[in-house]
């Protein structure tokens, strides 16, 4: 009897020493995460994943600017621009005379300005002289203009080249040789005259307006104009754009003249034209600014679904929510939204939007469209799993 029982413990003990060893080696075969976690005390955290709402996109789009239309005019008024001349007195000297002898001579100096010498040519002496005796020298700002006799009361006019003139200006009269026999020159009348040319018709302004959604698109840009003139007495037209200059030539006359604008000739707000010719006439007509927009700028993006996250969409434990953040600015918030080709229309002054999307969501690679149809002002764009 105590035979049989020590040999059934025995075999007991054998059975679990083999039963041990077995999971000992079956322990030590398992992937070290789940030894680890068999091993472990704590309790297995539940998958991230359906634990809490996973960003799958996230976007600061920031403004997305609309424009209806897809090229705009921009009209200026008609400009008649030409130059004028006339005589004017530039200045006058009051009756004088001269006498050179052989204990004097005498010289007479007159100093007078002229407002804009650039522009004043044909520039000429007058003088009136009942008396004269001798040889006369005539000097403007130091250069001999004159040197003579004088034998008539009223002389012919007296040139002054134009290279002479300046702001402030000097003529001198005296006489030449010995002093004997003595002479005399009397003035009764000594004016100088010249042409004076009004620029102030010669140039013309004018402004655009641009608005900042137009600006941000423009593709292309051009400024046209017709130039009714004469092509062999017309000059050098200028014309300047934001204090920039875009066009500088002799423009063709009876045709229509055309000159592209870069994107930084222009500005968003007021831009201001300046249009000017250096000399003759011309008749600036059907001036335009056209500008060619490029299409509206969409948000576009592409975002990737995880096969495990896609499992559990169609186990119905995750759903696919995108929500948007605007501005809060009171203004209409009106969009075309585009998932994988399923369209929404966004129309609403709120700043959240907000739609389920699960149903046109795929598995791998997945994309989104946002086009304005009204400028946007979006803080945020957010694709969660929740």
């Amino acid at each position: 009897m105590n035979k049989r029982a020590q040999s059934s413990g025995s075999t007991a003990a054998t059975l679990i020493g083999i039963i041990t060893i077995l999971l000992i080696f079956y322990i030590l075969f398992l992937p070290p995460s789940a030894r680890e976690e068999l091993l472990s005390d704590r309790i297995p955290a539940e998958p991230a994943d359906t634990a809490q709402a996973m960003t799958i996109l996230k976007a600061s789009i920031g403004k997305l600017a609309y424009v209806g239309e897809n090229e705009f005019e921009h009209y200026l008024p008609n400009l008649y621009l030409y130059e004028s001349r006339s005589a004017e007195l530039l200045t006058s000297i009051s009756p004088f005379k001269i006498t050179k002898t052989i204990y004097k001579t005498d010289k007479k100096e007159h100093t007078f300005l002229i407002a804009d010498p650039a522009n004043t040519q044909n520039t000429f002496l007058s003088i009136t002289t009942p008396k004269y005796e001798g040889i006369l020298r005539i000097k403007f700002n130091e250069m001999d203009i004159f040197e003579g006799v004088i034998r008539q009361t009223n002389p012919p006019p007296i040139l002054i080249d134009t290279k002479y003139l300046k702001e402030k200006n000097t003529i001198t009269f005296s006489l030449e040789g010995f002093g004997m026999p003595s002479r005399e020159y009397e003035f009764s009348e000594a004016k100088i005259i010249g042409d004076v040319r009004d620029t102030s018709r010669l140039s013309g302004k004018s402004s655009i307006p641009i608005g900042q959604a137009e600006y941000s698109s423009i593709g292309r840009a051009w400024i046209d104009f017709y130039a009714a003139c004469n092509q062999l007495d017309v000059g050098i037209l200028e014309i300047t754009l934001n204090d920039r200059k875009i066009f500088t030539g002799v423009p063709n006359c009876e045709s229509l003249n055309r000159k592209d604008l870069y994107l930084e000739d222009l500005k968003p707000g007021k831009n201001d034209i300046d249009i000017k010719i250096s000399s003759g006439s011309a008749s600036i007509e059907q001036i335009k600014i056209k500008t060619i927009l490029d299409p509206t700028k969409s948000f576009a993006d592409y975002f990737n679904i995880h096969s495990d996250i896609y499992a559990q969409i169609l186990n119905r434990n995750k759903n696919i929510k995108l929500s948007i953040k605007f501005v809060d600015d009171k203004r209409l918030k009106n969009a075309k939204l585009n998932i994988n080709g399923r369209l929404y229309m966004i129309d609403q002054k709120t700043p959240e939007y907000k739609i389920d999307i699960t149903s046109e969501i795929e598995e791998g690679n997945n994309y989104i469209e946002l086009t304005p149809l009204t400028e946007l002002n979006i803080m945020k764009l957010e694709i969660t799993a929740e």
